[in-house]
């Protein structure tokens, strides 16, 4: 059900009709076995994150076996699809940006959020106005330059059309938010055209050089121990209860088999 409620979420973002979060979200591990058997205790995540400096994450073909597919670098980014808690510890299952090969199972503890949209609008929510703002196409002169949030630096797609025979939204361009930012530059939020969404600076809409103010992000990182150890090398917690119990029902088999021959 929760798997639902994502892609409904997906297709209402591309309508414009909630907060904007990474299209990433539509993907799944499909064909991960450990993923299809655990589908109901999955959480969806969609965000990127990176393997901070000095560290080093490990991918496993699942969180309970220790069969290791790839050790992957600092500075690496990944993007994350979906979290699993197993033995008390946040598994999540994703990809190296750009490797799609390369999918597999790490501990989420080990990695960093990066600074993304959704971080953004959560802290500037206050500021963040529903107001429409339409350009006609037949006033746009060239490429359009989408950022992934205002102030960040980071281009994302670009809306580069010939918009003199653009019909799409009646050859409309609009952004229904509004954020101004804190030198009282302002900026659109196009939730979706044709296939692309993104940030624009209103100021300057072709400028590849708007105002740049890098936001701070929370440390995510609750495992930064040099080593990483396979998921096989814990004993679970079951088996240290398992083991007292057979030792317990042997002792008394042994008891009862002795007295049953001498009796």
């Amino acid at each position: 059900m929760k798997k639902i409620a994502s892609l409904l979420l997906a297709l209402l973002l591309l309508c414009g009709f909630v907060l904007p979060v990474s299209a990433d979200i539509l993907w799944e591990p499909f064909g991960n076995g450990y993923y299809t058997n655990n589908y109901d205790d999955c959480t969806t995540v969609a965000r990127k994150y990176y393997v901070p400096e000095s560290s080093t994450v490990n991918f496993y073909k699942n969180p309970e076996s220790g069969s290791l597919i790839t050790t992957v670098e600092a500075g690496t980014r990944i993007y994350v699809g979906f979290s699993r808690e197993v033995n008390g510890e946040i598994w999540g299952v994703g990809y190296p940006l750009g490797q799609f090969d390369t999918e597999g199972w790490f501990r989420l503890g080990r990695l960093q959020l990066e600074y993304d949209n959704e971080l953004f609008m959560e802290e500037h929510r206050d500021a963040i106005t529903a107001e429409t703002v339409s350009f006609d196409g037949a006033d746009l002169t060239g490429a359009i330059p989408t950022w992934t949030y205002p102030g960040s630096g980071i281009p994302d797609m670009t809306l580069d059309f010939d918009w003199e025979k653009i019909t799409y939204n009646d050859g409309r361009l609009e952004c229904r938010q509004v954020y101004t930012d804190e030198a009282g530059g302002r900026w659109g939020y196009v939730g979706y055209y044709m296939g692309r969404c993104g940030w624009i600076y209103l100021d300057d809409l072709y400028t590849d050089t708007p105002p740049s103010f890098p936001q701070q992000v929370a440390n995510t990182v609750t495992d930064n121990n040099p080593t990483e150890a396979a998921p096989g090398d814990a004993v679970p917690v079951w088996l240290w209860i398992l083991i007292p119990g057979v030792v317990l029902c042997t002792a008394a088999g042994i008891v009862f088999l002795r007295r049953y021959r001498t009796s």
